[in-house]
């Protein structure tokens, strides 16, 4: 197997991981609007200033809003170097795989090979990673914000 078909093999693997995230994005972010909107709108059914078919509606329309989010947020652009750049990122591989692509795909010129045996060297190591951790990563403060919306929604729905 030649080292092009190799790195575009982590890339393939990479992109799916990335697929999955955005889409998780989407949904907290997404998600985080809805939970406001029903949390809104179970208040105003709970004092009665609305009937309970307005949160039948609310309902049905966050849960086509997060779906839309979900499906945004997979049909994000990916380009290689954006995905080979992220991977570098996420797990601290120090710019090995761009550099390798730049190198792979005839953007520079390997000058000795040292070079060579850097790039398949970085390569060995992109090929043992455990793509999982890029899922796993910290949502922040949006995840956050969207568990506290929630608990508001419980408590009021309890009361």
């Amino acid at each position: 197997m030649t080292d092009i078909d190799r790195l575009n093999r982590i890339m393939k693997r990479a992109r799916i991981v990335y697929r999955i995230r955005h889409a998780v994005e989407g949904v907290i972010l997404v998600g985080i609007v809805a939970a406001a909107i029903a949390f809104l709108t179970m208040l105003v059914v709970g004092l009665g200033y609305a009937g309970p078919a307005l949160w039948q509606s609310v309902l049905a329309g966050c849960a086509g809003g997060v779906a839309i989010g979900a499906f945004m947020g997979l049909m994000r652009p990916l380009l290689d170097a954006k995905v080979l750049r992220r991977l570098d990122r996420d797990h601290h591989l120090d710019n090995a795989l761009d550099t390798a692509r730049e190198f792979l795909m005839g953007e520079k010129k390997a000058e000795s090979d040292l070079h060579l045996a850097h790039i398949r060297q970085s390569l060995d190591r992109a090929e043992r990673l455990p793509f999982y951790r890029a899922l796993a990563y910290d949502l922040g403060p949006h995840a956050r914000i969207l568990g506290i919306l929630c608990a508001c929604i419980v408590s009021v729905a309890l009361i």
